[in-house]
């Protein structure tokens, strides 16, 4: 996977809507989900939902496809699991130990001596 497409799904994933449906998505026991499942069960109205399955579908995280009067949504797996491949790869190069809620944070020492990157 590609650095900006990287940058792109992960900046689709940024909103919070965005993040719920794929999770939703995810989470669902059959493959395909009705459109209007998805906003029953999200409370997202229709315009606003439209727009954000479109991102998703744009950045390759979900696939849509009409079936009558219907639109169908899945997760496209393949990609998702291309970009956990990319992060847990990419990351755990840099990271030598997991995060957990029981790590110590730094201290003031340690957070002078980081980088800053600028802009941030």
């Amino acid at each position: 996977m590609q650095h900006e497409h990287v940058a792109i799904c992960l900046a689709e994933l940024g909103h919070s809507h965005r993040l719920a449906i794929l999770r939703f998505l995810i989470q669902q026991r059959s493959a395909k989900t009705a459109v209007g499942d998805i906003q029953n069960a999200l409370n997202i109205p229709a315009s606003t939902l439209s727009h954000h399955l479109n991102r998703l579908s744009q950045a390759k995280l979900i696939t849509q496809e009409k079936q009558g009067r219907h639109i169908i949504c899945s997760p496209n797996h393949l990609q998702i699991n291309a970009l956990m491949q990319f992060l847990n790869t990419e990351f755990q190069t840099v990271v030598k130990q997991p995060y957990s809620l029981s790590t110590p944070s730094p201290r003031k020492s340690e957070l002078k001596k980081a980088t800053i990157i600028p802009g941030y």
